[in-house]
């Protein structure tokens, strides 16, 4: 395989990827499906990739340049779209347009365990150089993820693998350590080889994260009232007054909603009222609502 410099730990997902025959166990327990779609602004005719032949327990994504919250960067990642210009769509309005290119995840019910790389080992003008942009996460907070059809599901960070060391060459020196968070006590801690676990409740998490695992979490109520204010802001939909409605008596009633009520509810995001707003990059924005 054609890659450079040291790799340990992403070479341990290239192989388990490569030998997924042998270690189904490990290789199901992590894979990642996407699938790709392009969405013509004229008319709304959208082409979408048929099957996904790209089964992989991890998805990489360009290091920013500039330090980012992780969670909203892999929102803007993986929930948005690319522009590609001069688009035609044959099987819609065949005219010239705009065209809105997004890659999510397939089904978001069948992913419990999502793995980022970050591509922070770079070569430039044939040198290697090594990514140190800022990369934050917070210890608790919870990422919001689409799935191609529409349907999203929450996901917190579990593990954080990060590098220290520098070029030599061709190839890096250094070491790698995980900061993990304990599944019982919720707390996160600082694993290495060479020390003791160190508690990370008042230090924080790594700023240079290589390697990221998210697990996707029961939806809470909390959550999902918290991603209503989040996503009332700066917004434009269709029947608005009649969305807002829906909302507040969604909110006076949800107490008493059941988890395969809510589900439901979710199921329904944009067949009800996705919209593009301009204000936001025309980014997809999605509310929760009921019929």
């Amino acid at each position: 395989m054609d890659r450079i410099g040291q790799q340990d730990c992403k070479d341990f997902f290239f192989c388990l990827d490569e030998n997924r025959e042998s270690w189904t166990d490990v290789f199901n327990l992590f894979k990642i499906k996407t699938l790709s779609e392009t969405e013509c602004s004229s008319c709304g005719h959208s082409s979408r990739q048929k099957v996904s032949g790209n089964e992989r327990t991890f998805i990489t994504l360009t290091c920013p340049n500039e330090e980012v919250d992780m969670k909203d960067y892999l929102e803007d990642q993986m929930n948005s779209f690319n522009v590609v210009e001069d688009w035609r769509d044959e099987d819609g309005c065949g005219n010239q347009a705009e065209g809105r290119l997004r890659t999510r995840i397939s089904n978001i019910e069948d992913t419990n365990y999502v793995i980022f790389v970050l591509e922070r080992l770079t070569r430039i003008d044939e040198r290697l150089r090594i990514m140190r942009t800022k990369v934050n996460v917070n210890q608790n907070e919870l990422v919001h993820l689409m799935d191609i059809e529409g349907k999203f599901g929450i996901f917190e960070p579990i593990a954080i693998i990060h590098h220290s060391g520098y070029v030599v060459g061709q190839t890096t020196q250094g070491h790698y350590r995980a900061d993990v968070k304990n599944n019982t006590t919720r707390d996160w801690f600082r694993t290495s080889d060479n020390d003791p676990p160190e508690n990370l409740s008042a230090k924080g998490l790594t700023e240079m994260g290589y390697i990221f695992l998210y697990r996707r979490v029961a939806v809470e109520i909390g959550a999902i009232l918290k991603s209503l204010d989040e996503m009332n802001r700066d917004l434009v939909f269709y029947e608005f007054d009649e969305l807002m409605s829906s909302e507040a008596n969604w909110i006076l009633r949800v107490e008493n909603y059941s988890s395969q009520e809510i589900l439901r509810c979710i199921d329904k995001i944009g067949k009800k009222m996705i919209n593009y707003s301009l204000r936001v990059n025309l980014e997809v924005i999605f509310l929760l609502t009921v019929s």
